[in-house]
Parts: structure tokens; C-alpha cells; sequence
């Protein structure tokens, strides 16, 4: 499963995904819920000097960083 697909099956299983595709702006607690989902799907740890508002302002930032972290 590509990360693109694996960003938004997240994003709509936690109810984030506007009619357009676009993806819902977050709070705190809800870009927890999101990382702890990706960690999960993944298998590894974000780390917390990932865990800022620009990986998680879009669907394309998130998917550059779950790229990222599966390169790893």
C-alpha cells in the first residue's frame, strides 16, 4: 500500500477528510491520534522533532513524512 493511500485511509477513519479530498486543519490531540495511527500501520516511532503543524497541514506533507519515516 502506497503512503498516499495509507495518509487518507487515517485521515477518514478519523473523520479528517473534507468532501474535496482535503484534509481538515488539526489540533493537538488529534495529530497524536493521527501519529499514533501511522505508527501503528508502520511499525516504527515518529519522532518528536517530527511531530510539528507542517508535516500535519496536509495530506501531502503527512505522506512526505511517512515516506520519510519508511525510508528510514
Amino acid at each position: 500500500m502506497n503512503e498516499d493511500t495509507i495518509v487518507r485511509e487515517i485521515a477518514t477513519q478519523l473523520s479528517l477528510l473534507e468532501a474535496d479530498g482535503t484534509l481538515m486543519e488539526m489540533d493537538s490531540l488529534t495529530v497524536l491520534d493521527f501519529v499514533t495511527e501511522i505508527e501503528r500501520r508502520i511499525g516504527k516511532t515518529v519522532p518528536t522533532i517530527h511531530i510539528r503543524r507542517s508535516n500535519f497541514e496536509s495530506v501531502a506533507a503527512i505522506t512526505a513524512l511517512l515516506r520519510e519515516l519508511k525510508a528510514a
